[in-house]
């Protein structure tokens, strides 16, 4: 037996140790077929141990060796360690191949249990977060009733003492009442002029012309307020005063941020209106009739800056 005999022997006998514990086919290599571009079984043994697998194609074939024979001439004996050194670097890919499938396995197993890791602590802190949402609501409810009982506490002597309060103030307002007969008889004596009674109320119908603005300037120069009319009662005793064919202004305009016709006296909603239906009143008059006229006993929207006569109340209660 030559030196390359016996190294053949070892390195079957090595990669036998390696491969599978089940038996290994054995191939001889006289058997081979020849092959132009590889004078050896080198080219045979390959495929023998690569692809032969029917369930798992281009898999390594661990299953087979080639071994010597004592027919096979040198230059094939020559090929024999080259083929199971190559069947030794297959087997090996092959199982690193199996590890790297092995370890995706466990990866994917890994990230399924962080996920469910996860997703577990992420309801437990929800519900954590939950139990102390309501615990805190709890303690705000107790902390809110304490505090309602302290100020109620404190309230009721407040209240005891604003009744004894309102028990005066009525009182008082009997007495002012009684005594306002009295006292419009004296401050009747101290009428601004031009103020009559005319009605219940004291009116001044000025027959000088101004413009709205300038009108209610001169009324509180006067003592008294540019006038409203606060009723059909109040309005049939003005009419008789006031010339025909003349225009008249009334302490009322329409503020765009109210909405709604305000009596500047009082700083409210005017309470009475006699518009001149047939025109259509009020009608804005082109976007300028914004402060109210009377004329022939009917009402108008008319431009402020137009100038005309104008009634002035001394009281600001319409």
């Amino acid at each position: 037996m030559d030196c390359g005999t016996s190294l053949v022997k070892y390195i079957l006998f090595i990669f036998n140790t390696i491969v599978s514990r089940s038996p290994s086919t054995k191939y001889d290599c006289r058997n081979a077929r020849k092959n132009s571009s590889n004078n050896g079984c080198t080219t045979f043994c390959s495929s023998l141990l690569i692809g032969h697998r029917p369930h798992s194609p281009g898999i390594v074939n661990p299953k087979v060796t080639v071994v010597a024979h004592s027919n096979v001439d040198s230059r094939q004996q020559m090929h024999i360690p080259e083929c199971n050194l190559k069947a030794q670097l297959a087997i090996i890919n092959a199982v690193q191949m199996k590890t790297l499938r092995k370890l995706e396995q466990i990866n994917k197993q890994n990230r399924l249990y962080v996920e469910r890791f996860k997703k577990n602590d992420r309801e437990k802190l929800e519900r954590i977060q939950k139990e102390k949402d309501q615990e805190d609501i709890k303690i705000g409810q107790k902390e809110t009733l304490a505090l309602l009982q302290e100020i109620l506490m404190k309230l009721t002597p407040i209240k005891k003492l604003n009744d004894a309060s309102l028990g005066n103030t009525k009182e008082e307002l009997d007495t002012f009442q009684r005594d306002t007969p009295k006292r419009m008889k004296i401050k009747s004596r101290f009428i601004p002029n031009g103020f009559q009674l005319i009605g219940s109320r004291y009116l001044n119908i000025v027959t000088d012309t101004r413009n709205w603005a300038d009108a209610g300037v001169t009324c509180r120069q006067m003592g008294g307020y540019l006038a409203a009319i606060q009723n059909q009662e109040e309005y049939d005793v003005i009419k008789p005063k006031l010339m025909k064919n003349y225009w008249y202004w009334l302490g009322i305009n329409y503020r765009q941020e109210e909405g709604q016709y305000v009596s500047v006296a009082s700083g409210n909603p005017a309470p009475f209106f006699m518009w001149n239906e047939l025109h259509y009143e009020p009608n804005s008059f082109e976007g300028k009739g914004e402060c109210i006229s009377i004329i022939n006993d009917e009402m108008y929207d008319s431009a402020c800056e137009d100038q005309k006569y104008f009634i002035c109340q001394l009281d600001n209660l319409v």
